[in-house]
């Protein structure tokens, strides 16, 4: 009895360090990612100039489908949580009024594009993601819009041909701009960059 758990124990680690994901053509991508950064920005308005810190937690589910072997195309909603606190507004160099904070709710979609560099039958792959979206806000009172730009490459490991745990550092870039805060003219354009690091599971099946 003990021998056969051996060795059904070393049949099921020999499979895991033989498996490869399914990425070729026809092949379907399902899974997500979380985010998390923080950032510095500067937002200009007509009152001013204001410098905040910002901190970033975002669930992000994509779906896809292999072109072509290992180049995958898709669609990826996301949903982030904004915290931002706010430095003192300056104009010319005298302060004006003084900072606060907010928290806002975004809902962003795009396309992404995802190719893997190792062969097909390697395990471990790395990969690199490229992703637009356009989202939109409701700040109570208030809403917003913004228009994001990221690069993403990491490492995937695969349990089975199904199934693999991915690990993510990427770049990203947004613009948004918020109406409304306190009154129909208060209106406030912001601009941020800041590198991400991210974790997720992907899911291949075939068609």
């Amino acid at each position: 009895m003990l021998m056969t758990k051996i060795t059904m124990l070393f049949a099921f680690l020999i499979t895991g360090l033989c498996a490869s994901a399914q990425l070729d053509k026809g092949t379907w991508l399902v899974g997500g990612n979380g985010n998390f950064s923080a950032a510095n920005g500067e937002t200009i308005s007509n009152g001013g100039i204001q410098k905040s810190t910002y901190l970033n937690i975002s669930l992000s589910p994509d779906i896809g489908y292999f072109i072509e072997d290992k180049f995958a195309i898709g669609l990826k909603p996301s949903l982030t949580y904004l915290k931002a606190d706010y430095g003192q507004l300056v104009d010319e160099g005298i302060p004006v009024a003084g900072g606060g904070y907010s928290h806002i709710m975004w809902f962003d979609i795009g396309p992404f594009l995802r190719y893997y560099f190792l062969p097909i039958e390697n395990r471990i792959n790395f990969f690199a993601e490229g992703n637009y979206s356009h989202g939109i806000a409701n700040t109570n009172p208030g809403k917003g819009k913004r228009y994001s730009y990221s690069i993403d490459a990491g490492p995937v490991a695969y349990f089975n041909t199904s199934v693999g745990i991915e690990v993510t550092v990427g770049y990203h870039i947004s613009k948004s701009t918020t109406y409304g805060l306190n009154s129909s003219n208060d209106d406030y354009t912001s601009k941020k960059s800041s590198f991400q690091i991210g974790i997720g599971l992907q899911v291949h099946l075939e068609k």
